[in-house]
């Protein structure tokens, strides 16, 4: 977290050299990583990069990770269907609970047919 004193010193800095802050920090972050790499080699002259490519998935391989990350049965977007006949069945014993204690129920749904509906 910068300070606003390190906020100004950065501000005229950047004006200074005529770039943004921005480009200041990602060049400040590209030498670091040069100098990071620079000491690691250096410790380890024997070290090699990997003669074997990094393997390449084709889509296949991609489709097949994706759906096993999602799971078994994911498939694509299914529209729920309501049958109006189960609603009309589920507000008609909702009603009746609701009637049977409305000292527990009544507070979350109302024991009264809902006015304007034609239930």
């Amino acid at each position: 977290m910068k300070t606003t004193l390190q906020k100004v010193r950065d501000g005229i800095a950047a004006v200074l050299q005529g770039r943004t802050v921005e480009e200041i920090e990602d060049a400040q972050r590209q030498e670091a990583v040069c100098a990071a790499v620079g000491r690691f080699l250096e410790s380890n002259p024997d070290w090699k990069p990997s003669a074997k490519p990094a393997p390449v998935r084709d889509s296949k391989q991609k489709t097949a990770r994706i759906k096993k990350s999602l799971g078994a049965g994911a498939g694509g977007f299914q529209a729920h269907e309501i049958d109006p006949e189960m609603l009309r069945l589920a507000r008609e014993k909702c009603r009746q609970v609701v009637a049977s204690d409305p000292e527990r129920y009544s507070h979350i749904i109302e024991s009264t047919p809902i006015k304007g509906t034609n239930d």
